[in-house]
């Protein structure tokens, strides 16, 4: 392969020539069998051509890999050749590798970049806090508790800083639905993002909608590096079908066969379209990411965008519930920005991973029952979501105490204990232990509450609340969701803490998820994906749609891409197509103008309609 030096050179020259040398990931149609089914990618290295999409002796150019599904199981080919491209030869030269693709063209970075965040432990701080403070005698009564892991909020520029170094693979969708200021938003927002990164951070840009194109491998984000990326990001184009498994496959091949393994790995995939290329398409991405996650080797996420009404929620959050990254459902044009910032925002304000906790409940003279509130469990141990620098997780339970008699006033119990272990971003393994010290009232001793326990207590009522809200309305039962929702409402409304701001927000969400799931029509609308990023938003604690989990770092960043947005010129990052666009304009009217005739008078020359029908759906489609 070339250096990364002949690499920018190369990808420059052929930018400025409005030519472009990319790999192409693209499945090719199944081939009938009785044995087996074969399902086949395509994976071109750079060539010189006037479009990348366009690249038509394929025999001669192109890598075959076979995955063979049998047995759910996934298999590569023992022996994968391809042609590569040799600017000094200007001739195709045979090369062949074995087990595996290896696109082993990442920049390397200098070993001295490699730098250890300067954070200590005195920083993040464990504990458990019922909701009384004392508990009265001779009285049955339900004790909500939780246990919090908090952070203290640090100043941005020492996150800056310390933050890891990044690896960010970007996968754009450019089907024809993405045309216009949808794709337009994508590329400005992109290029605020470069703004935030530096020269330790690496970016690779792969674009899909046939088949998935890598742009560009993962560069290193000096101004050199930005510059080739921005120029890139004006050449995209949008055309043809949505592919979402071609997409996924040249991400995760990009990271598994990196030269140098950045600390901070992660995967934005935005996509407005369905797969119309698989039927089994979660499948297929559930064998991908097991085929590649022991080739990566390390932890890495893949956060998925989802645009307007017409995208496959369902499978966009398969994919970041595979990987622990986060769907984001972006309702209107406006919110690109804003979730992407949220999303960088987390990233490069991580401070520790990895998070799991124990619990071990304390035989005690007093009686008592205890209940888990919805939690990721698993092995032993209930899994946390990761902690950012200004961050608090909550893990909320019960106890339910049966009456005692006078003896145990003034006393106090232990009844449960807690253990949470993590990895800070400097590589420490911390553990921490705490006490739940349960108090029993005196007579006539004034008893108060913890108001931050009711409102956690309540976030995660009206969080599984919305996760039954998804099953029954996935069933088709609206009515039974909007009676549920109907209770929530009411229940967390009439509570104390219902003017918290996060209590407001969590409303405002109950109520729009009760149109959401009104009926088949809205929920297949947008209202299943309105639906599922708030219950992951709520039950998570994740800044989605809920401002109130921003943290300090995700509130500056949405400041600032809210503030570059207001005041940019689109134009200033893309120029669209017009003459493209006024010719599908052109098209669409003629055959809507036909179909108006055709009801009005009848139409009598069937060819001619049947003619400009398919010229339409040809330009739609990008067959032109």
């Amino acid at each position: 392969m070339n250096s990364i030096d002949e690499q920018r050179i190369k990808i420059n020259s052929s930018i400025n020539s409005k030519k472009s040398d990319s790999f192409i990931v693209s499945p090719t149609k199944k081939k009938k069998s009785v044995q087996s089914k074969t399902h086949k990618y395509k994976i071109f290295l750079p060539i010189k051509t006037s479009r990348a999409t366009k690249i038509t002796n394929e025999t001669d150019r192109n890598l075959l890999l076979t995955t063979n599904n049998t047995s759910n199981s996934v298999r590569t080919s023992s022996v994968n050749s391809y042609e590569a491209y040799s600017p000094q030869k200007q001739k195709l030269k045979k090369k062949t590798h074995n087990n595996s693709i290896k696109l082993n063209n990442d920049e390397k970075l200098a070993n001295n970049l490699s730098t250890i965040p300067q954070v200590k432990e005195s920083i993040i701080s464990f504990s458990i806090k019922p909701l009384y403070t004392k508990v009265i005698v001779n009285k049955e009564i339900k004790v909500p508790c939780i246990i919090t892991l908090k952070s203290d909020n640090i100043d941005l520029d020492f996150i800056e800083k310390n933050r890891l170094m990044q690896d960010l693979i970007f996968v754009i969708d450019v089907s024809g639905s993405m045309m216009g200021n949808k794709l337009d938003l994508v590329k400005l927002t992109i290029k605020f993002i470069l703004t935030l990164l530096n020269h330790h951070d690496k970016v690779s840009i792969i674009s899909f909608s046939d088949k998935a194109t890598i742009l560009c491998p993962l560069i290193a984000m000096t101004n050199e590096g930005k510059s080739i990326v921005i120029k890139i990001l004006k050449s995209l184009n949008a055309d043809s079908g949505t592919n979402i498994e071609s997409g996924v496959y040249a991400a995760l091949n990009t990271l598994a066969n990196r030269n140098t393994n950045i600390q901070v790995a992660n995967i934005f995939l935005l996509t407005d379209g369905r797969d119309n290329f698989h039927d089994d398409l979660k499948k297929k991405i559930k064998n991908l990411i097991l085929l590649f996650t022991p080739k990566i080797n390390q932890n890495f996420k893949i956060h998925t965008f989802g645009y307007g009404n017409a995208h496959d929620s369902e499978t966009l959050v398969l994919i970041a519930e595979l990987t622990k990254g986060n769907f984001y459902y972006i309702e209107n044009e406006s919110e690109i920005c804003i979730l992407f910032a949220k999303c960088l925002g987390e990233i490069a304000s991580l401070l520790a991973y990895d998070i799991k906790l124990s619990m071990s409940i304390n035989k005690c003279n007093a009686p008592f029952s205890f209940s888990l509130m919805d939690s990721d469990q698993s092995g032993g141990f209930i899994a946390m979501p990761n902690l950012l620098y200004g961050d608090k997780k909550n893990i909320v339970f019960i106890l339910n105490f049966t009456p005692v008699d006078e003896s145990f006033e003034g006393k106090t119990i232990v009844p449960v204990e807690a253990q949470c272990s993590f990895t800070m971003i400097n590589g420490q393994n911390i553990t921490k232990t705490a006490q739940l010290m349960i108090n029993f009232a005196s007579k006539g001793e004034e008893i108060q509450k913890n108001k931050d326990v009711l409102v956690e207590y309540y976030r995660v009522d009206g969080a599984m609340c919305l996760k039954s809200v998804l099953a029954l309305s996935d069933e088709g039962k609206f009515d039974e969701a909007t009676q549920l929702i109907g209770l929530s409402v009411a229940k967390i409304s009439s509570s104390e803490v219902a003017e918290e701001p996060l209590i407001k927000e969590l409303l405002l969400d109950l109520r729009k998820s009760e149109k959401s799931a009104n009926s088949n029509l809205s929920w297949q609308s947008g209202g299943r994906a309105y639906v599922n990023s708030t219950e992951r938003s709520h039950s998570r604690k994740v800044s989605n749609r809920t401002h109130s989990y921003d943290n300090r770092t995700q509130r500056l960043y949405s400041q600032r891409f809210s503030a570059d947005y207001k005041s940019c010129d689109i134009s200033e990052v893309t120029k669209p197509q017009s003459n493209q666009f006024e010719l599908f304009e052109i098209l669409k009217n003629d055959y809507h103008e036909i179909k108006k005739q055709d009801k009005k008078v009848g139409f009598t020359t069937k060819e001619e309609k049947v003619k400009k029908k398919q010229s339409y759906n040809k330009y739609r489609l990008g067959s032109f």
